[in-house]
């Protein structure tokens, strides 16, 4: 059971570790230079395709592991769900940062919000984490 959880979690972690590389990458950028020309799209393509092993680590879970207790298998799920929100809006803020390259607006407001639910989805990981290792 323990080996199962182990190898589950390492997963969850590697495309977690993927998701924040990203992250860094795409505002590493400082400000002047944000809202000019950026591989926009291979972000979201790499994003998309880390939801969808997401995804499908959350279908295998249900049903893959009936010896790991319900209750931990529940908190993975929730952890992995959870990553899957970040990259969301990842997506959703990088979509809008390709369309301001294009003179599309992007409101600084709706950049704040964003960057707002960005900071919220990072800490229901965290908190997911947390419950995933009590």
């Amino acid at each position: 059971m323990a080996q199962k959880f182990l190898h589950i979690w390492d997963k969850l972690n590697i495309i977690g570790k993927q998701i924040l590389d990203i992250k860094q990458k795409m505002f590493k950028i400082n400000l002047f230079t944000l809202f000019k020309k950026s591989d926009y799209s291979g972000y979201n393509s790499s994003l998309s395709s880390l939801c969808d092993e997401l995804n499908q680590i959350n279908i295998d879970m249900e049903s893959n592991n009936p010896t790991l207790e319900k209750t931990k298998i529940e908190d993975l799920r929730a952890f992995a769900k959870a990553m899957v929100n970040y990259a969301q809006i990842l997506i959703r803020m990088n979509e809008r940062l390709e369309q301001k390259c294009r003179g599309v607006e992007y409101p600084r407001a709706e950049y704040n919000q964003d960057l707002e639910q960005m900071s919220s989805a990072n800490k229901i990981i965290v908190s997911s984490q947390k419950n995933v290792l009590s």
